[in-house]
């Protein structure tokens, strides 16, 4: 069974929705040249694929470096405000609020490419109706079919862990440094 248009990496990569879209010609129509036309689409849009995993693979890197960049920033502001007596700095809270709009962007960011994602890979399953092998389509239905314990979790899920948890430490640094001010361990 071949799949179109639609879904998104928590539903099927290949949706179900008409291919009319993607294939406002048919063959017969179209003239000399379909089928080698059609892989050469076919080999663009899995280069055009590839190379959005590939930014968002530095995105990422570039958040996560920020990230780690800013929270170091905020401990070394947190442990002198335990050791030396001044009111919280506006600083420690600036650089908290600053991290955590970062991750926000972060998440809006990693879901803007899931969504690219989905589409990409939609209009490549859909022209692997017309190939003679559909690799990503049976990939796709391998990593789907696995049993409930071992499921495939999509990037996104895990990508999106990863700013959840940055944005529970800009919360946390700051609550966690008040209190060891007020009564140090």
């Amino acid at each position: 069974m071949r799949f179109g248009f639609g879904g998104s990496e928590t539903g099927s990569m290949c949706g179900d929705k008409s291919e009319s879209d993607l294939f406002p010609l048919r063959e017969g129509d179209y003239g000399k040249g379909y089928k080698e036309h059609l892989l050469e689409q076919y080999k663009l849009c899995v280069e055009m694929a590839d190379k959005i995993s590939e930014r968002r693979a530095t995105a990422n890197a570039f958040f996560l470096s920020a990230n780690a960049l800013l929270l170091s920033g905020l401990g070394v502001v947190s442990n002198d405000y335990v050791h030396i007596t001044f009111s919280m700095p506006l600083t420690m809270v600036g650089v908290s609020l600053a991290g955590i709009l970062l991750c926000f962007v972060w998440i809006l960011l990693v879901r803007s490419y899931r969504q690219l994602n989905s589409a990409k890979f939609a209009a490549i399953c859909a022209m692997e109706a017309r190939l003679p092998a559909a690799p990503y389509e049976t990939e796709w239905k391998k990593l789907r079919g696995q049993n409930e314990s071992r499921e495939y979790r999509p990037l996104t899920s895990v990508e999106l862990v990863i700013p959840a948890i940055f944005i529970i430490l800009y919360v946390l640094l700051p609550i966690l440094t008040v209190i060891m001010r007020t009564d140090p361990i």
